[in-house]
């Protein structure tokens, strides 16, 4: 799994657990990191946010941003 694929799927991964919740106050927590991990992903997209040494980080993704 490339590092966006990992990005998006924490983000609807989120977003489904924020569906099953019944307290509002979680669900919209919930909500708020799916978007948080929206944005990452956006931001890796961008280049704006460039990630250096990370676990996700594997070799494939360093070679296809340089």
């Amino acid at each position: 799994m490339c590092l966006l694929d990992h990005w998006r799927f924490r983000a609807e991964e989120m977003r489904t657990i924020a569906d099953k919740m019944e307290d509002p106050k979680t669900k919209l927590i919930m909500v708020g990191v799916a978007e948080d991990y929206e944005r990452i992903t956006k931001l890796l997209e961008s280049g704006t946010l460039k990630l250096q040494t990370s676990p996700l980080y594997s070799a494939e993704d360093r070679k296809l941003r340089g």
